[in-house]
């Protein structure tokens, strides 16, 4: 009644949550989870409110309204809200690693701001988290840098490449007569930032973990939309995108992957495009040609750039700045 959004109050009282405490806190523009993260926690609602809505961080508001809490305890309260422990590790251990859920299988610190899904019951906490965030301070405090190195380590035993695993050495690639500067209109800090490096022909370039290759020639070239396109599973682009960027371009749920990073930034088929320098017209027209057929309701980037590539004019280049429309507005 009062236009909170329905997810957001869910979220909330999944917690545990006052609906009191809630409605106060929405009703200031605080966000959903951060809210849910301190009430849950017993803080009060005006103070929650109030320090949210100035901008302090929900991790650094608890932290100082439950100042007897320990890290560990913080996360354990947190659990009260998981409903099936049975697909995840022992709740104990992800809470001294400093791992507190917030909904959907995702797991949160708060220490480095990392957040984590796709969890398997015999996967070891400590080690996930010393995969995804070697710089948290909690961790390093928790279990030392001689840890943290020896699991960084571990990574390059399935790399493909390993001699490329550093950025400088990708970079250096690129320094290469072959190398059609003329041509490409990436950089090839933002190719080697994508994880590829270039194999000296044409203009092919490789991933050094998933050793995936393509062209990366314009005119609608995007070195993580391409690497994605090409290798959706790549291990390096998961956990530099996250999951829900790989989701644009193909279904997760029957790949066997790993561990995986949740990105906060919130991706949609037709950002992604226009990052690919796709006109306003050409995109709204594609999105407006799959809601008018049967297939299903949620779009991937395949399935435009499928439309597009069909389309007479499907080749030009974005001129001008646009909106957008959302993923919700796409699926009306």
């Amino acid at each position: 009644m009062l236009g909170y959004d329905a997810g957001d109050v869910g979220m909330c009282l999944m917690l545990g949550c006052d609906a009191g405490d809630v409605g106060m806190c929405l009703m200031l523009g605080c966000d959903a989870g951060d809210v849910g993260m301190c009430l849950m926690l017993g803080c009060d609602a005006g103070d929650v409110g109030m320090c949210l809505m100035l901008g302090c961080d929900a991790g650094d508001v608890a932290e100082e309204m439950v100042p007897d809490n320990t890290q560990q305890s913080l996360n354990s309260q947190s659990y009260l809200a998981v409903e099936d422990p049975s697909n995840i590790p022992d709740l104990d251990e992800m809470a001294v690693a400093g791992l507190s859920f917030i909904c959907d299988g995702i797991f949160h610190c708060n220490t480095c701001k990392i957040s984590l899904c796709r969890w398997k019951r015999n996967d070891d906490p400590w080690k996930e988290h010393a995969k995804h965030s070697p710089a948290c301070s909690y961790l390093r405090d928790q279990k030392g840098q001689a840890y943290i190195t020896r699991v960084q380590e571990e990574l390059t035993m399935n790399v493909t490449r390993p001699e490329y695993m550093e950025i400088t050495s990708r970079i250096g690639t690129y320094d290469n007569p072959n190398w059609p500067v003329d041509q490409v209109t990436q950089r090839p800090e933002e190719l080697a930032g994508a994880g590829l490096f270039y194999t000296g022909e044409g203009a092919t370039v490789t991933c050094h973990d998933c050793g995936i290759s393509f062209c990366c020639l314009p005119p609608h070239a995007e070195p993580w939309a391409d690497h994605a396109c090409s290798s959706p599973s790549c291990k390096y682009l998961i956990r530099m995108k996250g999951i829900n960027f790989v989701e644009n371009f193909e279904e997760t749920e029957d790949m066997d992957l790993p561990v995986s990073i949740v990105s906060m930034t919130r991706f949609t088929p037709a950002s992604i495009l226009r990052s690919m320098k796709y006109s306003s017209e050409v995109i709204m027209a594609a999105i407006n040609q799959h809601r008018a057929s049967k297939r299903d309701k949620d779009i991937k980037v395949g399935d435009l750039l499928e439309l597009i590539s069909d389309m007479e004019g499907g080749d030009k280049i974005v001129e001008e700045d646009y909106d957008l429309p959302s993923y919700d507005e796409m699926m009306r």
